[in-house]
């Protein structure tokens, strides 16, 4: 799945990641050696239930006609999405990705599905679309392309950190059987990792890396270029007030009618734009 670059040029990138994402394998999330109390993470937890509306479920479920249990997003939203940050937790884009891609495989059977994120964070949307495959009896696998560490020790600013530093994957432990059948994890930025993926279809993707037009752009164009007619992207924070790089690019294809889209919100101001290649 990687190209065979050159020997030269592989070990110049190698040099070169490895001193750009020295500074990722420490301490990203700034936690040094206090990490929250477990309650506090419990707490967020409840109130981040809260956060997603009746109303953006029952449009998913009306548009997909399938919805995933809360009991499952929930749990792994504990591990992966409850975090301390500024604004309000959200993690309504777990059901939609789960929904959209179930369906997508439903409707299109048999095949060998290429499945590419940018942005895997701790791995929530991952192992979301992972399931999807795996509740279709589906072959195919989830790209995941992120600067975090994969095997890396630390802390995560998330619920696990009481227990010390762990890896990307001692955290996704408990749904083991997702990460190792569906999910290739790789480390980088991603307009370098990109250009080392030998892909030639991509079915279905979810970009949430940087939301700078340039970069929304540049993991796009890569996407496009490798799907056909039906094939999906979901970009995250279609969001007007906040995002304009992604709203633009979004814009851009779906006015010039590369794809069409619906934009579901699951709050006011923060959307997921849902754009299907015609």
């Amino acid at each position: 799945m990687l190209n065979k670059l050159p020997k030269q040029k592989r070990v110049v990138r190698q040099l070169i990641w490895k001193l750009v994402y020295t500074r990722f394998s420490k301490d990203p999330f700034k936690i040094k050696n206090k990490p929250i109390p477990q309650d506090y993470y419990l707490q967020l937890a409840e109130k981040a239930k809260k956060n997603i509306p009746q109303n953006f479920l029952n449009e998913i479920k009306d548009n997909f006609k399938n919805i995933l249990q809360n009991d499952f997003v929930n749990e792994l939203a504990l591990s992966t999405q409850i975090v301390k940050k500024k604004s309000e937790l959200q993690y309504g884009h777990g059901y939609l990705l789960y929904s959209a891609l179930y369906k997508y495989v439903q409707d299109n059977p048999d095949q060998n599905y290429t499945i590419l994120e940018t942005g895997t964070a701790r791995g929530f949307s991952a192992v979301m679309m992972a399931k999807a495959l795996y509740d279709n009896k589906s072959c195919g696998k989830v790209i995941t392309v992120d600067v975090l560490p994969n095997n890396v020790s630390i802390y995560w600013n998330c619920i696990h950190d009481n227990e010390g530093k762990k890896t990307r994957l001692e955290i996704l432990e408990k749904w083991k059987e997702l990460v190792q059948n569906y999910i290739i994890f790789l480390q980088g930025y991603s307009d370098f990792v990109l250009k080392q993926l030998d892909i030639s279809r991509i079915h279905f993707a979810f970009i949430d890396g940087s939301h700078e037009y340039e970069d929304v752009k540049n993991d796009a164009e890569f996407i496009i270029k490798r799907q056909k007619k039906g094939d999906i992207i979901i970009f995250d924070d279609y969001s007007p007030d906040k995002f304009i790089g992604v709203v633009k690019f979004v814009d851009e294809i779906t006015d010039n009618n590369i794809y069409s889209r619906k934009i579901f919100f699951s709050e006011t101001n923060r959307g997921y734009a849902y754009c299907v290649r015609n």
